[in-house]
């Protein structure tokens, strides 16, 4: 139920889609990564969704009004700082999302500076090496448990 109230108040916020781009939608359920990629851009609260997109060169603009601005959340608050555009009203979140969506950023094989400060920050793999970190450590684990003469 708590989803639903969630989507419902979104839905509603959003369901005035005078002045929206003819590729404005909103998507519920699919594959998130393959969501991100086909976006121009990115938007919701408090979720992981942001550095994906962050590392896919997407826009992301996040609310901050309403319970964003609860001063008792703030510390469960993930906060991005430059590297997301924050709405401040309800408005001004509909105006950045038309703008992102009418002026799609180019996709860069460089990301900017501030995203990967934050990419570092939240998940230490700004440099998008991570993939072969991960491959060497199973390869290091196989190469220690293939020795079963070895000790623990």
């Amino acid at each position: 139920k708590e989803a639903i109230r969630e989507r419902t108040g979104t839905f509603n916020m959003l369901r005035d889609n005078q002045g929206y781009p003819d590729n404005f939608e909103i998507v519920v359920g699919s594959d998130q990564i393959e969501l991100i990629i086909s976006s121009d851009v990115v938007c919701g609260f408090n979720t992981t969704a942001f550095l994906e997109a962050i590392s896919a060169g997407k826009s992301v603009v996040v609310p901050r009004f309403a319970e964003a601005r609860d001063k008792r959340l703030l510390p469960y608050i993930v906060d991005l700082e430059e590297a997301v555009e924050w709405a401040h009203s309800p408005e001004d979140l509909k105006m950045k999302l038309r703008n992102a969506a009418l002026n799609p950023s180019s996709a860069s094989l460089q990301l900017k500076k501030v995203h990967t400060k934050v990419l570092e920050h939240w998940v230490g793999n700004a440099d998008g090496l991570a993939s072969e970190r991960v491959r060497e450590l199973v390869i290091a684990e196989i190469n220690d448990s293939s020795n079963p003469n070895e000790s623990r």
